[in-house]
């Protein structure tokens, strides 16, 4: 076989070969591989981090301080002064795993340890007074407006008993004990209304208990190495596009929170991982026990995120007041909050609107009721990073704001002349990046051997193109190359002329002289 036709056959072979293996195979093989990496399967590297995250998150709280309490209680606008942020290093780990290989779940509980962080914070060290809306006696009277309006005379009987007739709605404190330690509460009352208001407050979770008939209260504290409930979750080996997914909470498939089904479902994964192959601009959902809900979660840009193509996706919470589908979501059917607020009452039981910070990306009228907040999308706005191919989440900021929507009540002496506003109490930032050991690994496992083989593919493609081509080419000259030999009529000495003589006649000249003669 002559080498033109082995380097064709050679090269043309070597382009089938790539083109099938490099273009089909290799990425069939490869999305293979990595839908089975990425499940919550026991061993799996990604159920390890999943269940037990090996690196604290960085968890930021910010304090509203009201700076004209006084003049509020008599109908001015609320000033607000920021203060933070208190850093904490927050620990996540998932504790009483139990899987069910019959329908490829995992269930578990999460646990949430939290360790001030000194340095990180600077200056502030939790010692620092602010004067905030007191958690409690707005609680009491809100959720009683709200709920039982009749039964507010006697509530207000048992805000009088407990807090010894307070002359305002807010409370000066430490900031550790607003967060952790707690505000004390007397309950050592005699009288039966307070006593039996208290009772009802040693129910409630958020409340400590203490020598002498004494309560702490903190918004922290008691869920600072503590269980939450129980969640089960899809582990994504049977369908990968199921990963995370959850499918129940607190031994329920659904909620009975809210008006609707489609409200009450749990709709979404537990946010921390997502499914694999995530589509250009696909919508995601995420279920948020915080708030008993699912968010939706949209695509907003693509950027390089550390080195990764990554996918910046956003959330919103809607507004229940103009959107139909988000109805079931009113706190009353005859009352709606406004765009970018969540009512939390149904959810935690206390009377407060979850908001991003600094009333970003909400109604305006909730910003013009206060003073001193400034809304920016760069600092305020919830933002996650996820890596398409793996859906892994590589980084996410997440802002919530929480609120008391104060309102006028004319029998309660405390809340007569209140403006109408919706008042921020404080607001947290947790913000999670994986750490460079997690990202250079999945840059190892994953995209390095996608780079190599774009590397081999492009190559080998380019080798066997140039290798076809020059077979062609070679194949033709040596064509050429025959044919004019063939066409040269056959010439004589004579017509070459004496050797001997210092003569040199081209093969053409001879052509061109012989024609000649002829004519």
């Amino acid at each position: 076989m002559e080498l033109a036709s082995k380097i064709g056959i050679i090269s043309g072979a070597s382009f089938l070969f790539i083109i099938v293996f490099g273009w089909v195979a290799f990425p069939a093989l490869m999305k293979y591989g990595i839908k089975h990496q990425m499940t919550l399967e026991p061993g799996t590297e990604l159920r390890d981090m999943w269940s037990n995250l090996p690196f604290s998150i960085d968890f930021k709280i910010y304090i509203f301080n009201v700076t004209n309490a006084k003049d509020v209680a008599n109908g001015d606008t609320p000033m607000l002064d920021e203060i933070g942020p208190f850093f904490f290093d927050e620990w996540k780990t998932k504790v009483n795993l139990e899987d069910n290989n019959a329908d490829d779940t995992v269930a578990f509980n999460s646990k949430t340890r939290w360790y001030y962080n000194q340095e990180k914070s600077g200056k502030l060290t939790g010692e620092e007074l602010v004067t905030v809306p007191h958690p409690l006696i707005m609680s009491m009277i809100l959720s009683t407006a709200m709920n039982r309006p009749p039964m507010l005379p006697m509530v207000y009987k048992a805000v009088n008993g407990i807090f010894d007739d307070p002359t305002s709605i807010f409370v000066t404190v430490r900031v550790k004990d607003l967060l952790f330690d707690g505000i004390y509460i007397n309950c050592n009352r005699s009288e039966f209304i307070p006593h039996a208001a208290c009772f009802e407050m040693m129910r409630e979770e958020s409340m400590k208990k203490v020598p002498g008939d004494g309560l702490l209260f903190s918004f922290f504290g008691h869920k600072n190495e503590s269980v939450d409930a129980r969640m089960k979750v899809k582990r994504g080996v049977d369908n990968a596009l199921d990963l995370n997914k959850v499918v129940e909470y607190k031994n329920r498939t659904d909620m009975k929170i809210w008006t609707t089904k489609q409200c009450n479902q749990l709709k979404g994964t537990e946010s921390s991982v997502y499914h694999t192959f995530v589509e250009d601009q696909e919508t995601l959902f995420g279920y948020v026990p915080l708030l008993c809900r699912h968010l939706r979660i949209t695509y907003s840009e693509t950027i390089d995120f550390y080195g990764f193509s990554t996918a910046v996706y956003t959330t919103s919470f809607g507004d229940m007041s103009k959107n139909s589908e988000e109805k079931c979501y009113c706190p009353k059917k005859d009352f709606c909050l406004k765009k970018g607020a969540v009512d939390l009452t149904k959810c935690s039981g206390a009377p407060l609107v979850a908001t991003f910070p600094h009333f970003y990306d909400a109604d305006e009228t909730y910003l013009k009721s206060v003073r001193g907040l400034h809304p920016s999308e760069e600092k305020h706005r919830s933002k996650f990073y996820f890596e398409p191919m793996t859906g892994v989440v590589l980084g996410a900021m997440n802002r919530l704001q929480f609120s008391f929507q104060l309102q006028k009540l004319e029998n309660i002496t405390i809340m007569k002349n209140v403006p109408e506003s919706m008042l921020p109490i404080l607001w947290l930032e947790e913000i999670v990046v994986l750490n460079s050991t997690y990202l250079n690994n999945m840059d190892k496992q994953v995209f390095l051997v996608a780079r190599i083989n774009k590397a081999i593919r492009w190559t080998v493609l380019l080798v066997s193109i140039a290798g076809m081509i020059a077979a062609v080419y070679m194949t033709m000259h040596k064509k050429r190359g025959f044919s004019l030999g063939t066409t040269f009529p056959n010439l004589s000495n004579d017509d070459i002329g004496d050797s001997n003589k210092n003569t040199a006649i081209s093969t053409i000249g001879q052509i061109i002289g012989k024609q000649s003669n002829k004519n």
